[in-house]
């Protein structure tokens, strides 16, 4: 059996559990553990449909793509919410969570967002988050299919080279899928039309033309799927509407059903085309529930007593396995995968007086193991993994 190193770090005097959350049901639990701050959803004004609908003119394609749960209007009133509560002058990224289930429905809606990150990890925390709130539901055969639009230039390479391909062969193609082609080229993507199948099996792949900043962004959202263990598998036809939508698209679907269950996009480009002076880095994920019977509002999150730092990409990697242990162990935790300087983590960790930091490296990420540093006193010691939950539960209770 390992054992913590003999550097000990001082327990803290008799520390104070705040409760930071009230009343939520297990999916606001759940995203909170993560870092989400639950919320209703914005409601959807008419100037944010007149909004989508001007953004849809810009491009005849707005047909493509399609997701389910995730319209344009609803994502233009989320970034609306951003802007009118002044979020921007908030620490960046902002993690919320919306929920929605309205009167007698049986359907609950459940959202996550997080602005103000461009960084895989964001894209990481959004599909685990999300794929862990569903696990909590009773789904138990679950996996993600993903996908990778690239930025813009990326997706419009590839839509040049997938429409002079299928115009080259588009007599391979059946009638009502020409009759597609003519409307838009991109429809045809996800033919189900034995006579198409050879055309579009030798058709280029979205994939095939990202830049070299979005492949490696793709492949690290790949590296966090895989440490996380979480069932995938690459799906090349998935994609977004191209007015809003860009590098990773993904859904989770039950394989045993064969029924989608969750939804997300990166939508880095909308929040410049409805009026903001830059792109704003966005990424999220809905939910779709279709028996709400199951929900309850009994559950609280207390004030976190831990904040979770790591340093370097390896650390990172093993950053959403930790947060995952720490709340199955039930320990309220602060993190910021998004940020990288140590500094900066354990400044915000002192702003908000939580007295202990538990710091990942390069170092502690290849040998499984966290220091545990006391906040007031800056003593600490190093901790392996297996036996963190059970040292911090003896810390702080």
């Amino acid at each position: 059996m390992e054992k913590v190193s003999k550097r000990r770090a001082a327990t803290a005097p008799r520390l104070a559990h705040e409760i930071l959350y009230r009343n939520l049901d297990w999916a606001a639990e759940t995203a909170a553990y993560y870092g989400f701050s639950p919320s209703n959803f914005p409601d959807v004004t008419k100037t944010d449909r007149e909004k989508a609908a001007e953004v849809q003119k810009e491009d005849r394609d707005t047909d493509e793509g399609y997701l389910p749960f995730f319209d344009l209007a609803s994502r233009i009133a989320v970034l609306r919410d951003y802007q009118e509560r002044r979020l921007d002058k908030e620490a960046q990224p902002v993690l919320l969570a919306h929920s929605s289930k309205k009167g007698d429905s049986k359907i609950y809606h459940f959202g996550l967002e997080i602005l103000g990150s461009s960084k895989s990890i964001a894209d990481a925390t959004v599909i685990k988050t999300a794929y862990e709130i569903l696990r909590g539901h009773d789904f138990n055969n679950l996996v993600v299919a993903v996908n990778s639009m690239g930025d813009r230039e990326s997706f419009g390479r590839f839509v040049r080279e997938f429409t002079n391909h299928s115009r080259k062969n588009l007599d391979g193609f059946n009638t009502s899928c020409r009759a597609d082609f003519k409307k838009n080229p991109l429809r045809i993507m996800n033919c189900g039309h034995e006579k198409c199948g050879g055309v579009l099996a030798d058709a280029p792949k979205p994939m095939g033309t990202l830049s070299e900043p979005s492949r490696i962004h793709f492949k690290e959202v790949l590296e966090y799927i895989e440490i996380l263990g979480i069932p995938y598998r690459i799906e090349d036809t998935l994609i977004a509407d191209r007015t809003f939508g860009c590098q990773t698209v993904f859904r989770i679907v039950d394989d045993e059903k064969g029924q989608t269950v969750a939804t997300g996009v990166r939508y880095n480009i909308l929040a410049r085309k409805i009026g903001f002076k830059k792109e704003l880095p966005t990424v999220g994920a809905r939910i779709e529930l279709r028996d709400a019977s199951k929900i309850t509002h009994s559950r609280k999150i207390e004030k976190p007593l831990v904040c979770f730092v790591q340093i370097g990409f390896e650390a990172k990697l093993k950053s959403l396995q930790v947060v995952e242990m720490l709340r199955s162990a039930k320990i309220p935790t602060y993190q910021s995968l998004s940020r990288d300087k140590l500094s900066s983590q354990l400044q915000i960790a002192e702003n908000l007086k939580i007295p202990f930091a538990l710091i990942m490296g390069q170092k502690e990420a290849v040998e499984n193991s966290v220091i545990v540093r006391n906040t007031n006193n800056r003593s600490q010691e190093t901790v392996p993994l297996p036996q963190l939950s059970h040292y911090l539960a003896k810390l702080i209770r």
